[in-house]
């Protein structure tokens, strides 16, 4: 939108014009493809709504969305998270209904603020006060309050106890975090995920309140979409040792059926799917919430390389976020004072009401069926303490330095 207003020669505009126009039906393409959505029988139906009626096919949910201009929708395209700003849907499959925040189960009444109750203010039944909270539904049962969802997330690192972490909480009263990964970024429809998991899970809790989160260990490594989006979630982090964690990550992917190149190959940077000495250096990542200071001294930390560009690149203002940073060796400490004042501070961080019980630790992968696959898998994994891999425990362990430094020095002064 900005490149055609500039004021240039007509030809020069025109080629800038198409060029936009290409790029825009591009994109559109590639979101049909990858959501299978639905195109309307006349271009002159225009893309609102298409995307309207093609949002209705996705995971039974139908999202009230409001009029919105081209660049909104483009917006909503590439961040489907975008629309739990204004969570106010229908679940069609399940026949529930999500309006201003509640999970309302089959023939309740409208409520106060229900768009299709006609006169605002005016529902269908019984009201609870101004609120307007209905009250008298078919089952008797009241709605699930679910404010500023989700409250927490559990954004990093890969193979730093998340999973156990995933899990733990869930188990805690009052919490729900659904059992599997959920990141949002272009791809993924994160709020059509966790939207209708919420609805079905109803069914089986009823009455109770919760304060629900999420689990993707790469999300920290996208932090503007966390800014941009989840400006009130309290962010839980995990690290680990450098040199376990790479043990443990490659192990990881060899056990679920990858084949990754040789572990003493992997000096250096990859591609963010593949396990390298690149993608321990926890500080970069961290430093890009934008939490510290940036001093002359603490850019030191980040020279060599190409880290102080690539920092340099993501760094905008500091999230507003909270942040809750652990290692894994806690999650299974035998020193109980310890342990109970780590289980305290999660539990006041996230605020759940009632203490939370010790911490039962979870390994996760796949199960090969026959014991002669995994041992035939189990063969492949490798053991970092071996002389073969001295040289990426050396990189591994000058990466451990220098972000231990940076942690203790700078992020949690």
């Amino acid at each position: 939108a900005q490149i055609v207003k500039l004021r240039c020669p007509g030809l020069t505009c025109w080629i800038l014009q198409r060029v936009c126009v290409w790029f825009r039906e591009k994109r559109r393409k590639m979101a049909v493809a990858r959501r299978n959505w639905t195109r309307p029988a006349h271009r002159r139906d225009g893309c609102l709504p298409w995307v309207t009626r093609s949002l209705i096919f996705l995971s039974g949910l139908a999202l009230g969305m409001r009029l919105m201009t081209p660049r909104e929708v483009s917006m909503m395209e590439m961040s489907p998270l975008l629309s739990m700003l204004e969570l106010s849907s229908n679940h069609v499959e399940d026949k529930h209904t999500m309006i201003q925040n509640k999970v309302i189960p089959p023939g309740a009444p409208k409520g106060r603020n229900d768009p299709k109750n006609g006169r605002r203010g005016q529902g269908g039944g019984q009201q609870k006060g101004r609120d307007g909270n209905a009250k008298g539904q078919a089952d008797g049962r009241e709605p699930i309050i679910i404010k500023g969802m989700p409250h927490f997330a559990v954004m990093g690192f890969a193979k730093c106890g998340t999973t156990t972490m995933m899990k733990y909480l869930n188990e805690a009263d009052g919490v729900f975090v659904p059992q599997q990964e959920m990141c949002f970024s272009a791809k993924g429809p994160f709020v059509q995920k966790i939207g209708g998991l919420i609805a079905k899970e109803y069914q089986a809790n009823q009455t109770q309140p919760y304060l629900v989160g999420f689990k993707c260990p790469s999300q920290i490594l996208r932090s503007p979409r966390v800014v941009q989006y989840l400006p009130d979630t309290r962010i839980i982090v995990g690290l680990r040792h450098p040199v376990l964690r790479f043990e443990s990550f490659y192990n990881f992917r060899v056990n679920n059926g990858m084949n990754p190149p040789r572990a003493e190959k992997l000096i250096g940077t990859c591609c963010m799917t593949c396990v390298c000495t690149e993608r321990f250096n926890f500080h970069y990542f961290l430093h890009d919430l934008g939490k510290t200071s940036r001093s002359r001294e603490e850019q030191q930390l980040f020279l060599g390389r190409n880290e102080t560009t690539s920092a340099s690149k993501y760094i905008g203002a500091p999230i507003p976020n909270k942040i809750f940073l652990f290692d894994v060796e806690q999650l299974s400490d035998d020193d109980e004072r310890r342990s109970s004042k780590f289980r305290e501070d999660l539990q006041h961080f996230i605020s759940i009401r009632k203490p939370l019980h010790p911490i039962i630790h979870e390994t996760p992968g796949k199960k090969w069926p026959s014991t002669e696959k995994q041992m035939e898998v189990d063969a492949k994994k490798i053991d970092i303490c071996q002389p073969l891999y001295d040289d990426i425990r050396a990189e591994l362990l000058r990466v451990g330095g220098v972000a231990s430094k940076w942690i203790l020095q700078y992020f949690i002064q």
